[in-house]
C-alpha cells in the first residue's frame, strides 16, 4: 500500500480523537488494528505505524488553548509546535522506521507528560484565570466520567494456555472446530457492559448511565458554539438540545432509564402503538358441514375465493330492484 494513502486515511480517522478538546473516541477504533495485525495474520499484507500526537499549538482544535500553554509547560507539561510535530510524524515514515514495521507494528507517543500531571484539569483552571498557584498546595484533578470501552486482556498462551494442550490433545477435530472470533450483544439493558453492571452491582455506573442514555436517544454528541460565543464539545438533551454535563446524566436520566430498560412489559408508546393486551388471537376450526351465507365486503369475499377456490361459492346479495 502506498505511504501516501496510509496518510491521508491515518489523518481522516485521528481528526476526531483528541485528548484535551474531549471531540471522540475514534481513536480506540484505532489502536484495535495493532491488536488484529496479529490476531488475524495482516502480517504478510500490511506494515502499521501509529502515532499519539502531543499537545500542538496554534492548529484549529488547539488554538484557543494557546493561552495556557505557557503555563502548562511550568508544570512539567510539553507542548509542541506544528514544525516540531510534524517533523515528528515525517520521521516515522523514514527507510528504518519502514523497515521495522515489517516485522511488527510500532506505536510513538508524545505524551509531553500529561500522564504523570495529575494536576492538569487545576493547572489549566488556575492559569486561565491569572490565579497564582502556591508551591507545593496540593491539586486534585476533578474526575470525569466517560463511556468504558477496554477489550478483555489477551491469555497468554506459554504461561495460561499451553499446560492444558496434552489434556485437549485428540478431543476435536479441529478440521470441523466452528471458531467464534468476535460477537457483539444487544439485550434489555443496552450492551454487555451495562448489564455486567447490572447483574454484579444491582445498579448502573456513570459511564453505563452515559452509554444507555446515548443508546435511548435521550441524549447525543455534539459540538457547538453556546450563546455566549464559548466552544462546547459534549452532550446535550435529545429533546430540548440543552446542555448537560456528563456527570449530570446519571442523576438527570437514570430514573427514566432504569424504568424503559430491563425485561419488562411491552409498552405500546414505544412499541407503535402495539399492545399485548388487545393481542388477536386466530383459533383452527373443522367444518364437518357446509356454512351458512356470510355478509362479507367484496374484497374479503375475493380473500376467500382466492384462498378456498371452488370449495367457496361467491355471490352478490340481491338488491333492491331485484336479485343479484
Amino acid at each position: 500500500m502506498p505511504i501516501s494513502r496510509v496518510t491521508r486515511s491515518y489523518k481522516a480517522g485521528k481528526y476526531l480523537a483528541g485528548f484535551t478538546t474531549g471531540d471522540g473516541l475514534l481513536k480506540r477504533a484505532l489502536e484495535t488494528v495493532f491488536h488484529r495485525w496479529s490476531s488475524e495474520g495482516w502480517a504478510d499484507y500490511l506494515s502499521i505505524c501509529g502515532a499519539v500526537i502531543g499537545w500542538t499549538r496554534s492548529t484549529s482544535l488547539m488554538n484557543h488553548n494557546d493561552l495556557v500553554a505557557e503555563g502548562i509547560e511550568r508544570h512539567s507539561v510539553r507542548t509542541f509546535s506544528t514544525e516540531e510535530m510534524a517533523h515528528g510524524l515525517l520521521g516515522l515514515m523514514a527507510g528504518s522506521m519502514l523497515e521495522f514495521c515489517h516485522d511488527e507494528p510500532f506505536m510513538r507517543i508524545w505524551a509531553g507528560g500529561r500522564p504523570k500531571s495529575l494536576a492538569l484539569e487545576s493547572c489549566l483552571e488556575a492559569d486561565g484565570a491569572g490565579i497564582p498557584i502556591a508551591e507545593g498546595s496540593p491539586l486534585t484533578a476533578k474526575w470525569m466520567p466517560h463511556v468504558w470501552l477496554d477489550f478483555p486482556r489477551e491469555l497468554s498462551h506459554q504461561s495460561e494456555i499451553a499446560s492444558f494442550s496434552p489434556q485437549m490433545d485428540g478431543m476435536v477435530d479441529l478440521d470441523r472446530v466452528v471458531v467464534v472470533t468476535g460477537f457483539g450483544e444487544v439485550g434489555p439493558w443496552g450492551s454487555s457492559r451495562a448489564r455486567w453492571e447490572m447483574e454484579a452491582y444491582g445498579g448502573l455506573s456513570h459511564q453505563g448511565c452515559i452509554e444507555m442514555a446515548w443508546m435511548m436517544g435521550l441524549v447525543r454528541y455534539t459540538e457547538q458554539t453556546t450563546g455566549d460565543g464559548q466552544s462546547f464539545s459534549g452532550w446535550v438533551d435529545a429533546r430540548t438540545g440543552e446542555l448537560v454535563a456528563d456527570v449530570a446524566i446519571k442523576e438527570v436520566y437514570e430514573e427514566r432509564i432504569l424504568a424503559q430498560s430491563g425485561i419488562r412489559l411491552i409498552e405500546p408508546e414505544v412499541c407503535d402503538g402495539y399492545s399485548p393486551e388487545k393481542k388477536p388471537f386466530l383459533h383452527e376450526l373443522i367444518a364437518q358441514e357446509d356454512l351458512g351465507p356470510l355478509v362479507v365486503t367484496e374484497s374479503e369475499a375475493r380473500q376467500i375465493q382466492l384462498e378456498l377456490g371452488d370449495k367457496a361459492d361467491i355471490r352478490e346479495p340481491p338488491t333492491s330492484g331485484g336479485e343479484g
